[in-house]
C-alpha cells in the first residue's frame, strides 16, 4: 500500500517568466489558481489565461501580445518550455494508479478495470489480512500515464500501441467516475485524480516497493 501525502491544497502555479518584446523585459509572477474543478488541460489554462489576463488588464500591461491576450500568450509559452506545473489532487493512506488505456480499450474495459482496483486484495489491514482499499476505508489517487503503453524498438520507446487522446481521455474520465461511486458506497476514503494529457509531478511515501500491474 502506498501513502502519498501533500501539504499544500490545489492549485495550478505558473512559473515566473521573462519575456522579451520591443527591446523590453517583463518578469512576470503569474497567479496560483484554483483548478480543484477543472476535468481536462484546456480547462485548467483557460482558468489561468483568464486569471492572467486580469491581473495583467489590473496592472495596466500589454492587452495583446501579437495578436493574443497576455494570459494566452504566457500560458502557450509557459506549457511550450514545461514551465506549468498542476498540483490537484493529494490524499493520505492509500493506493496509487496509474492508468494507461492501449488503442483496443473499450467502456467495458474501464468497467473491468475499476471492479478490479476497488476490489483486489492488496492493503493490509491491522491484523495483517490483505484486504481491499475500499475494505480499510483507504484513499485512492489516480494518475493518468501514457508512458506505461511505451514499448522498446531498438534505443527508443515507442508509443503507437496507445490509444487516441480524445478517446482515451473520455475512458479517464469514466474511469474516474467509477471508481469514486464505487467507494463512496462502502469507504469513508478520497477518490482523487490527475489531470489527463498534461504533466504532472508525484511525491509519495511508500512502504514498499510494492507495486503491481493489473491487465484488462
Amino acid at each position: 500500500m502506498n501513502t502519498p501525502s501533500a501539504q499544500e491544497p490545489a492549485w495550478c502555479r505558473c512559473a515566473a517568466f521573462v519575456s522579451s518584446r520591443h527591446m523590453e523585459i517583463m518578469v512576470l509572477e503569474l497567479p496560483e489558481v484554483d483548478v480543484t474543478s477543472c476535468q481536462n488541460t484546456n480547462q485548467c489554462r483557460n482558468r489561468c489565461v483568464n486569471e492572467i489576463n486580469t491581473m495583467t488588464n489590473e496592472m495596466d500591461l500589454w492587452s495583446t501580445v501579437d495578436g493574443d491576450t497576455v494570459g494566452q500568450y504566457f500560458c502557450h509559452e509557459l506549457f511550450t518550455h514545461g514551465l506549468f506545473w498542476i498540483h490537484n489532487s493529494y490524499i493520505g493512506r492509500g493506493m496509487v494508479v496509474f492508468v494507461c488505456f492501449l488503442e483496443k480499450a473499450t467502456e467495458e474495459t474501464v468497467d473491468k478495470l475499476s471492479k478490479h482496483i476497488t476490489n483486489v486484495r492488496l492493503c493490509e489491514n491491522d491484523n495483517g489480512r490483505r484486504v481491499s482499499v475500499c475494505d480499510v476505508q483507504g484513499d485512492v489517487l489516480i494518475v493518468p500515464q501514457a508512458t506505461l503503453g511505451g514499448k522498446l524498438k531498438g534505443k527508443a520507446m515507442q508509443y503507437h500501441m496507445n490509444i487516441d487522446k480524445v478517446f482515451g481521455e473520455a475512458l479517464y474520465r469514466k474511469f474516474c467516475h467509477q471508481v469514486r461511486s464505487s467507494s463512496e458506497k462502502v469507504s469513508s476514503g478520497n477518490v482523487k485524480c490527475g489531470v489527463y494529457g498534461t504533466r504532472q509531478v508525484l511525491s509519495m511515501d511508500t512502504n514498499g516497493p510494492y507495486t503491481h500491474i493489473i491487465e484488462v
